[in-house]
């Protein structure tokens, strides 16, 4: 507890008790509650819940509803054990598995949809960039980044930049337990594998790298919120539009844009009836 003073405010008594209160439900929880928990404690990890009215934001109701359940741990019911995409994987209760089956094409969707926004309050911001264009790094070698930022950025690097969004699921088996016990440990580690995979070979031609790991939950690493801020002082300078409205405008954004596109991998699976992939009738 704070030292009580004459200048002591009643939020700061309520804020140590739930810190308390968290520590001792977590204690006792399952690993996968642990880390869906630590997950949206993260930096604007629940942005999506109170997010602007704009059409930009708007999120159907029955894909919130499951955003909600989902954020919640609720169980969701379903009729079949197979997942009807892939047809290989069993379906879990919660929707976790909807996050990463790699079929009908929902984590290839999520990810484009996330750099979207990203590319369009960039240009609103008149920050020179081009979207999927091939870098050569050798004679038998090219990358192709999401984005490259022609100017780069200040504080980080001089000179082009290429930028390379992903997603990764921190309630995924193979990472849940080190979620479940480390803020972003997923996010991070797919981070440190693009790091691996593209810094230095871009170095040796003088661009930049700057991997944007987003965790399902909503969490996301510092390069995130470097990029953010730079894009939203950017558009400060073109607009007159304030910096945190800015950058309050493209964090709500970037959230719903990530629920929404979780809850509808999440509604194909578990509450729409799909064919057979096998069969005939199969579109």
């Amino acid at each position: 507890m704070p030292e009580l003073t004459s200048s002591t405010k009643q939020r700061e008594l309520v804020h140590v008790c739930m810190e308390a209160r968290v520590e001792e439900f977590l204690e006792k929880a399952d690993k996968r509650t642990q880390a869906l928990i630590r997950g949206q404690q993260q930096q604007h990890a629940s942005k999506w819940k109170h997010s602007a009215h704009t059409a930009e934001m708007f999120m159907p109701a029955d894909q919130f509803q499951i955003s909600a359940r989902y954020s919640i741990g609720h169980a969701i019911p379903f009729s079949q054990n197979v997942c009807p995409c892939c047809q290989k994987r069993e379906l879990d209760p919660f929707g976790d598995h909807a996050l990463i089956c790699m079929h009908t094409g929902d984590v290839v969707h999520r990810h484009n949809d996330l750099y979207r926004p990203i590319v369009a309050e960039a240009r609103a911001g008149m920050i020179g960039l081009s979207v999927e264009e091939t870098i050569r790094k050798t004679e038998t070698s090219t990358y192709r980044p999401d984005i490259i930022l022609s100017r780069g950025i200040p504080g980080y690097h001089d000179g082009p930049i290429g930028l390379d969004i992903v997603v990764t699921c921190p309630l995924n088996k193979t990472q849940i337990s080190k979620a479940a016990g480390r803020d972003l440990a997923s996010a991070i580690a797919a981070s440190d594998r693009k790091d691996s995979e593209q810094r230095d070979a871009l170095k040796k031609i003088h661009y930049g790298f700057m991997p944007l790991a987003f965790e399902t939950t909503g969490g996301h690493t510092e390069e995130v919120e470097t990029l953010v801020h730079y894009i939203a002082k950017e558009k400060q300078l073109m607009t007159g539009t304030p910096f945190g409205e800015n950058a309050t405008y493209l964090w709500e954004l970037l959230s719903v844009t990530l629920q929404r596109a979780n809850a509808f991998a999440i509604k194909k699976r578990y509450f729409e009836l799909i064919p057979d992939l096998n069969s005939d009738e199969a579109p």
